[in-house]
Protein backbone atom coordinates (compact mmCIF):
# COMPACT_ATOMS: atom_id res chain seq x y z
CA UNK A 1 0.00 0.00 0.00
CA UNK A 2 0.87 3.68 -0.18
CA UNK A 3 0.29 7.06 0.98
CA UNK A 4 -2.32 8.90 -1.17
CA UNK A 5 -0.21 11.67 -3.20
CA UNK A 6 -1.33 15.16 -3.20
CA UNK A 7 -3.91 15.74 -0.56
CA UNK A 8 -2.10 17.32 2.38
CA UNK A 9 -1.88 20.23 3.90
CA UNK A 10 1.49 21.08 4.41
CA UNK A 11 2.54 22.09 1.39
CA UNK A 12 1.73 21.00 -2.22
CA UNK A 13 3.05 17.76 -2.59
CA UNK A 14 2.82 17.17 1.27
CA UNK A 15 0.66 13.99 2.15
CA UNK A 16 -0.09 14.30 6.02
CA UNK A 17 -2.80 15.99 7.17
CA UNK A 18 -2.47 17.48 11.13
CA UNK A 19 -5.75 16.57 13.20
CA UNK A 20 -6.00 17.47 17.25
CA UNK A 21 -7.36 14.90 19.08
CA UNK A 22 -7.75 14.69 22.91
CA UNK A 23 -4.72 17.39 23.12
CA UNK A 24 -2.63 15.57 20.87
CA UNK A 25 -1.63 16.19 17.25
CA UNK A 26 -1.43 13.36 14.57
CA UNK A 27 -0.97 13.26 10.93
CA UNK A 28 -3.38 11.27 8.89
CA UNK A 29 -3.37 10.01 5.22
CA UNK A 30 -5.31 7.74 3.33
CA UNK A 31 -3.55 4.62 2.23
CA UNK A 32 -4.39 3.17 -1.23
CA UNK A 33 -3.17 0.35 -3.37
CA UNK A 34 -0.01 0.68 -5.63
CA UNK A 35 -2.28 -0.42 -8.47
CA UNK A 36 -2.53 3.17 -10.14
CA UNK A 37 -6.00 2.21 -11.24
CA UNK A 38 -7.16 1.58 -7.46
CA UNK A 39 -9.57 4.52 -6.94
CA UNK A 40 -11.02 3.27 -3.61
CA UNK A 41 -9.35 4.05 -0.24
CA UNK A 42 -8.40 0.73 1.62
CA UNK A 43 -7.24 2.14 5.40
CA UNK A 44 -6.03 4.92 7.17
CA UNK A 45 -2.74 5.95 8.91
CA UNK A 46 -2.62 7.78 11.95
CA UNK A 47 0.86 8.82 13.75
CA UNK A 48 1.22 10.50 17.17
CA UNK A 49 3.31 13.55 16.15
CA UNK A 50 5.19 13.93 19.61
CA UNK A 51 5.70 9.70 20.30
CA UNK A 52 5.76 8.81 16.34
CA UNK A 53 3.10 5.51 17.34
CA UNK A 54 1.63 4.79 14.72
CA UNK A 55 -2.24 3.49 14.27
CA UNK A 56 -3.70 1.59 11.35
CA UNK A 57 -7.54 1.13 10.82
CA UNK A 58 -8.76 -0.67 7.41
CA UNK A 59 -11.75 0.83 5.91
CA UNK A 60 -14.77 -1.35 5.27
CA UNK A 61 -16.76 0.25 3.56
CA UNK A 62 -15.80 0.99 -0.16
CA UNK A 63 -14.74 4.87 0.16
CA UNK A 64 -13.40 6.60 -2.62
CA UNK A 65 -9.87 8.03 -2.28
CA UNK A 66 -9.71 11.83 -1.78
CA UNK A 67 -8.25 12.31 -5.37
CA UNK A 68 -11.17 11.30 -6.68
CA UNK A 69 -13.05 13.08 -3.86
CA UNK A 70 -11.08 16.62 -5.05
CA UNK A 71 -11.88 15.67 -8.61
CA UNK A 72 -15.26 14.90 -7.99
CA UNK A 73 -16.21 18.44 -6.08
CA UNK A 74 -14.23 20.59 -8.80
CA UNK A 75 -16.43 19.15 -11.12
CA UNK A 76 -19.73 19.76 -9.25
CA UNK A 77 -18.36 23.59 -9.04
CA UNK A 78 -16.95 23.42 -12.24
CA UNK A 79 -18.86 26.43 -13.06
CA UNK A 80 -17.30 28.64 -10.72
CA UNK A 81 -13.43 27.49 -11.50
CA UNK A 82 -12.80 27.08 -7.63
CA UNK A 83 -10.30 24.58 -6.29
CA UNK A 84 -10.90 21.54 -4.32
CA UNK A 85 -8.99 21.71 -0.67
CA UNK A 86 -8.06 19.73 2.17
CA UNK A 87 -10.24 16.90 1.68
CA UNK A 88 -11.90 15.08 5.36
CA UNK A 89 -12.67 11.97 5.42
CA UNK A 90 -16.25 12.08 8.26
CA UNK A 91 -18.47 9.08 8.80
CA UNK A 92 -21.72 11.21 8.78
CA UNK A 93 -24.71 9.08 10.00
CA UNK A 94 -23.02 6.05 9.28
CA UNK A 95 -22.29 6.62 6.04
CA UNK A 96 -18.34 7.26 4.99
CA UNK A 97 -18.15 11.30 3.34
CA UNK A 98 -15.74 13.05 2.56
CA UNK A 99 -16.21 16.87 2.92
CA UNK A 100 -14.33 18.98 0.77
CA UNK A 101 -13.73 22.86 0.67
CA UNK A 102 -13.73 24.73 -1.81
CA UNK A 103 -11.10 28.23 -2.53
CA UNK A 104 -11.04 30.57 -5.29
CA UNK A 105 -7.78 31.88 -7.19
CA UNK A 106 -6.71 33.92 -4.23
CA UNK A 107 -6.79 30.73 -1.68
CA UNK A 108 -10.29 32.44 0.07
CA UNK A 109 -12.51 29.63 1.12
CA UNK A 110 -16.02 29.89 -0.69
CA UNK A 111 -18.25 26.78 -0.11
CA UNK A 112 -18.06 23.31 1.12
CA UNK A 113 -18.86 19.65 -0.99
CA UNK A 114 -20.03 16.93 1.22
CA UNK A 115 -20.12 13.83 -0.86
CA UNK A 116 -21.23 10.00 -0.34
CA UNK A 117 -17.68 8.27 -0.20
CA UNK A 118 -18.97 5.38 -1.57
CA UNK A 119 -21.20 6.87 -4.21
CA UNK A 120 -20.41 8.07 -7.58
CA UNK A 121 -20.59 11.83 -6.99
CA UNK A 122 -24.11 12.20 -8.46
CA UNK A 123 -26.35 14.85 -7.60
CA UNK A 124 -28.30 12.60 -5.49
CA UNK A 125 -25.13 11.90 -3.37
CA UNK A 126 -23.36 15.86 -3.07
CA UNK A 127 -24.13 18.38 -0.86
CA UNK A 128 -23.06 22.21 -1.91
CA UNK A 129 -23.56 24.45 0.85
CA UNK A 130 -21.25 28.36 1.98
CA UNK A 131 -21.50 26.84 6.02
CA UNK A 132 -20.62 23.96 7.33
CA UNK A 133 -24.24 23.45 9.32
CA UNK A 134 -26.79 23.91 6.71
CA UNK A 135 -24.54 21.91 4.07
CA UNK A 136 -24.51 18.77 6.73
CA UNK A 137 -28.30 19.58 7.06
CA UNK A 138 -29.25 19.35 3.16
CA UNK A 139 -27.01 16.36 3.23
CA UNK A 140 -28.43 14.23 5.87
CA UNK A 141 -32.01 15.68 3.73
CA UNK A 142 -30.91 13.75 0.42
CA UNK A 143 -30.70 10.07 2.47
CA UNK A 144 -33.02 10.99 5.08
CA UNK A 145 -36.16 13.78 5.64
CA UNK A 146 -37.11 15.85 3.12
CA UNK A 147 -37.07 20.02 2.61
CA UNK A 148 -40.46 19.99 4.00
CA UNK A 149 -40.39 18.01 7.34
CA UNK A 150 -41.37 19.63 10.61
CA UNK A 151 -39.65 22.29 11.26
CA UNK A 152 -38.03 20.73 14.26
CA UNK A 153 -35.29 19.56 11.86
CA UNK A 154 -34.27 22.99 11.13
CA UNK A 155 -31.51 25.08 12.12
CA UNK A 156 -31.33 29.01 12.21
CA UNK A 157 -34.33 31.32 12.68
CA UNK A 158 -37.48 31.34 11.18
CA UNK A 159 -38.42 34.55 8.83
CA UNK A 160 -40.23 35.81 5.66
CA UNK A 161 -38.76 36.48 2.66
CA UNK A 162 -40.43 38.11 -0.75
CA UNK A 163 -38.40 39.86 -3.95
CA UNK A 164 -37.87 39.08 -7.60
CA UNK A 165 -35.78 35.82 -8.53
CA UNK A 166 -32.01 36.41 -9.86
CA UNK A 167 -30.59 33.02 -10.90
CA UNK A 168 -32.29 29.94 -10.30
CA UNK A 169 -29.97 25.94 -10.57
CA UNK A 170 -31.45 22.20 -9.79
CA UNK A 171 -29.13 21.23 -7.15
CA UNK A 172 -30.54 17.56 -7.74
CA UNK A 173 -33.57 15.60 -7.95
CA UNK A 174 -35.15 16.87 -5.17
CA UNK A 175 -34.02 20.98 -4.54
CA UNK A 176 -33.15 23.82 -6.30
CA UNK A 177 -31.26 26.58 -5.30
CA UNK A 178 -31.91 30.63 -5.89
CA UNK A 179 -30.96 34.07 -5.73
CA UNK A 180 -32.99 36.90 -5.10
CA UNK A 181 -32.22 40.70 -6.58
CA UNK A 182 -30.35 42.54 -3.89
CA UNK A 183 -30.15 39.98 -1.21
CA UNK A 184 -26.80 37.57 -0.53
CA UNK A 185 -28.50 34.79 0.52
CA UNK A 186 -28.20 31.20 -1.19
CA UNK A 187 -31.90 30.14 -0.97
CA UNK A 188 -32.77 26.22 -1.09
CA UNK A 189 -36.40 24.50 -1.41
CA UNK A 190 -37.52 21.11 -2.00
CA UNK A 191 -38.89 20.46 -5.36
CA UNK A 192 -39.97 16.72 -4.50
CA UNK A 193 -42.33 17.43 -1.74
CA UNK A 194 -43.59 20.88 -3.71
CA UNK A 195 -43.30 20.60 -7.15
CA UNK A 196 -44.50 23.52 -7.78
CA UNK A 197 -41.04 25.31 -6.64
CA UNK A 198 -39.07 23.85 -9.82
CA UNK A 199 -41.33 26.02 -12.02
CA UNK A 200 -39.81 29.54 -10.45
CA UNK A 201 -36.98 31.22 -13.15
CA UNK A 202 -35.31 34.54 -13.11
CA UNK A 203 -37.78 37.40 -12.81
CA UNK A 204 -40.82 35.77 -11.18
CA UNK A 205 -41.65 38.01 -7.75
CA UNK A 206 -42.06 34.90 -5.18
CA UNK A 207 -42.26 34.87 -1.16
CA UNK A 208 -41.95 32.23 0.76
CA UNK A 209 -40.81 31.38 4.59
CA UNK A 210 -37.81 30.07 5.39
CA UNK A 211 -34.98 28.90 8.45
CA UNK A 212 -32.30 31.56 7.59
CA UNK A 213 -28.91 29.65 9.31
CA UNK A 214 -25.74 32.77 8.05
CA UNK A 215 -26.19 33.19 4.28
CA UNK A 216 -28.15 30.02 3.88
CA UNK A 217 -31.65 29.99 3.85
CA UNK A 218 -33.95 26.70 3.30
CA UNK A 219 -37.51 27.22 2.21
CA UNK A 220 -40.43 25.71 4.07
CA UNK A 221 -43.40 24.30 2.03
CA UNK A 222 -44.73 26.28 -1.42
CA UNK A 223 -43.12 29.15 -2.91
CA UNK A 224 -45.98 31.52 -3.28
CA UNK A 225 -44.88 32.67 -6.87
CA UNK A 226 -46.91 35.38 -7.83
CA UNK A 227 -45.94 35.94 -11.94
CA UNK A 228 -47.34 32.27 -12.03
Amino acid sequence: MKSVEKVGTEGHDDVFTPIAYKNNIYYFTSMTSNNKKQTSVLGYMYVNAKTGKTYYYREEADAMTPNRADSLAENRMKQTQWKANMPLLYRIDGKPTWVVSMIDDNGAFMSYVYLLANGNGTQDTVAVGTDAKSTLQKYRNLFNTDLGTASSSYSGKKQRFNGTVKRVVKVNNSEVAFLLNENENVFYASIKDYPRNMFIQSGDQISFTGYKDGKTVVVVKDINNKTL
